[in-house]
């Protein structure tokens, strides 16, 4: 059964250049809740070439089916224009008692928007 979705704006954003020459903005959130799921270490990483990547770990407090985190992502400007949405991204199918599953997903996006996006959402459903 699938909860209400609900929307987390992250908590912290850092701006590097790595040794490549290209930049990154890392977006970052704290514990999450939504529904009998839990997300922590929630990470977005943009690339100035337009590649990303989210990852996370997430469990689950009790389920009958199988829960799975669903996270999509969309990205703002200073204006809070949105300049693109990436997923919905999903869990693997978690069971129930607490055993927690780090993953990861990948993801491109219009590079030319790097620049001007200051902010995340996270859109999640369990």
């Amino acid at each position: 059964m699938k909860t209400k979705a609900e929307q987390h704006i992250y908590s912290d954003l850092i701006e590097e250049i790595r040794t490549d020459g290209l930049r990154t903005k890392s977006f970052t959130w704290k514990d999450l809740a939504t529904g009998n799921c839990h997300e922590t270490g929630g990470t977005v990483l943009l690339i100035s070439d337009g590649r990303g990547k989210f990852n996370c770990t997430t469990w689950t407090d009790k389920t009958h089916s199988g829960d799975t985190w669903q996270a999509v992502f969309s990205a703002y400007d200073q204006y809070k224009l949105q300049l693109f949405s990436v997923g919905p991204f999903n869990s693997p199918r978690m069971s129930d008692g607490g055993p927690k599953y780090p993953w990861e997903a990948t993801f491109n996006f219009p590079p030319q928007n790097f620049d001007a996006v200051v902010s995340i959402i996270q859109g999640s459903t369990c």
